[in-house]
């Protein structure tokens, strides 16, 4: 009697070790498609700063990316259910904007001469001093600088520099990754100083109103 109810209990060992060893096949294959995943993004990053060309940390690039992704997601009327896109992802919004922005490029609106200039982010002042060479602006545009402006730059004494041209997503990431390194940049400093600001404004160059 001992035996016969001993039984049941000895055929569970083999049905236990084949759930186990299921459940360790459905983590290995959840792994490996994390990391694919993982390994798509950082392509991406690495493409962009590839084709981009600016130095700059991954972590700047990771966020460059994903706002530009954000951005041109919302003007194409696509949900994207996470920025950090996929090689897949990005190829369908490259397909989808190809048509609708055509070739794009990002610039750089330099100081020829001296003067006050209306800065956007500060907060002590609301026009800064500016010298030869300093940048009032970093943009980007899918159209033309006469088209962009018309026949008047938003301010007197600039110079229009075009700095990168490529597809829509290249220059957003381009201008994201510029106005980052602004935030850092001597250039910056140096305007803060002359112009007796606060550390903590004028993350942006003056003519700039928002990092998108």
């Amino acid at each position: 009697m001992n035996r016969a109810l001993q039984l049941p209990e000895q055929k569970r060992w083999p049905l236990l070790l084949v759930v186990l060893f299921l459940l360790l096949i459905l983590i290995t294959v959840y792994a490996t498609l994390s990391t694919s995943a993982k390994r798509t993004a950082v392509s991406i990053d690495a493409l962009m700063q590839q084709r981009v060309g600016i130095e700059a940390s991954t972590e700047v690039y990771q966020a460059a990316v994903a706002s530009a992704a954000k951005n041109l997601a919302q003007e194409l009327d696509i949900d994207l259910d996470n920025y950090d896109i996929t090689e897949e992802a990005y190829e369908a919004l490259m397909e989808a904007a190809a048509s609708k922005f055509g070739n794009c490029h990002q610039y750089r609106l330099y100081v020829l001469n001296s003067r006050s200039y209306e800065c956007y982010t500060c907060k002590t002042r609301p026009v800064v001093t500016l010298n030869y060479g300093q940048t009032f602006k970093i943009g980007q545009t899918c159209a033309t600088k006469k088209e962009r402006y018309r026949n008047t730059l938003p301010a007197p004494d600039l110079f229009y520099l075009v700095e990168h041209r490529g597809s829509i997503f290249e220059v957003l990431v381009a201008e994201y990754v510029k106005l980052m390194l602004f935030q850092n940049s001597h250039e910056r400093r140096l305007i803060i100083k002359h112009n007796s600001l606060q550390p903590d404004e004028m993350l942006l160059p003056p003519g700039n109103k928002i990092l998108r």
